[in-house]
């Protein structure tokens, strides 16, 4: 999905621990107090957290108005683009601006991480949900002032602070046949294998290079939850997604889809701004470097999954 990769420092949970516990961490979030420092600790921290605090997912992108007549600009605000991405951007009941125009709401380990980053940098944060794709041709327009959680690209401004990280993971099937991530192992074994993507997603090139090489067939999915239905429908064979966001849903919903250990690659995940917005993008830069250095971040994420945010740069599923 995303561009530059980032290589873990060490081992974290694995699945099959976070599997173990699902079922338990449907009921309530166990392990909020202290979990000490091992990698147990945080992995039933991690899947009592995720798993527990799921809403479904709302499917009113077609009836939300255009972003620049849902929200208008003002010097005092900045609007974020987002596709709905649990536990990361989930989108709530919006409500109205005295203008009579829509205001967007949503929740979230980002949206609540770049609330705060944008009142330290002296702006009100509103977000406003939309197709990937739409997203970001949105802010290429200039009708919104940047996209949440985006790869590195060369047509905007980010970086080098970073709110989330995204985990290259390959996915199967429950029953599939297919037990390992190395993909020219795979297609030797079986014909026919289709590769699951999302489209407008910047996957990286090493990736992209492997799945050229093992001549998969890609098919594009507009956003992550289509692509994951595609897999539980069996329209495709194998996908890639993050591995935090993708146990979430899975967990949740019953979807029976399997990860394929290891994680292929992290990468860091930005707040992506227009190029003309570069004053906005450096004093948020600050604020979210200010956090990090603060703790503030940490606090967020452990908050929401039970693990702080330096520790999931280090995760390895």
């Amino acid at each position: 999905m995303r561009s530059v990769s980032v290589t873990p420092k060490s081992p974290g949970c694995g699945l099959a621990g976070l599997t173990r516990f699902s079922r338990v961490s449907r009921v309530s979030r166990l392990f909020r107090g202290n979990r000490g420092s091992t990698q147990a600790g945080r992995c039933l921290s991690v899947t009592a957290s995720l798993v527990f605090s799921f809403v479904f997912w709302l499917g009113c992108l077609g009836g939300l108005a255009a972003p620049s007549v849902a929200v208008a600009q003002s010097n005092k605000t900045i609007r974020y683009c987002y596709n709905e991405w649990p536990p990361y951007s989930i989108p709530t009941e919006g409500g109205y601006e005295s203008d009579g125009s829509q205001k967007a709401r949503a929740r979230g380990i980002s949206v609540e991480v770049m609330t705060e980053a944008s009142r330290r940098a002296g702006y009100e944060a509103i977000f406003i949900e939309l197709p990937w794709k739409r997203c970001l041709q949105s802010v290429r327009n200039g009708e919104l002032d940047a996209v949440l959680d985006a790869a590195a690209r060369d047509d905007f401004i980010q970086g080098p602070a970073y709110n989330s990280i995204y985990t290259n993971t390959f996915w199967v099937h429950g029953y599939s046949e297919i037990s390992s991530p190395d993909l020219a192992a795979i297609v030797e074994k079986q014909t026919g294998v289709l590769m699951g993507l999302v489209d407008g997603y910047v996957y990286p090139e090493n990736l992209l290079a492997e799945i050229g090489a093992a001549h998969l067939e890609v098919d594009y999915a507009v956003d992550d939850l289509a692509n994951l239905y595609k897999l539980f429908q069996g329209r495709v064979n194998i996908i890639v997604a993050d591995f935090v966001s993708t146990f979430y849903y899975n967990a949740h919903n019953d979807l029976s889809l399997r990860a394929l250990q290891p994680a292929h690659s992290f990468d860091p995940l930005f707040p992506s701004f227009h190029p003309d917005r570069v004053k906005m993008q450096r004093q948020v830069n600050r604020a979210l470097e200010e956090m990090t250095r603060d703790g503030s971040l940490d606090e967020i994420y452990r908050a929401e999954i039970g693990v702080p945010f330096s520790d999931v740069g280090q995760y390895r599923p």
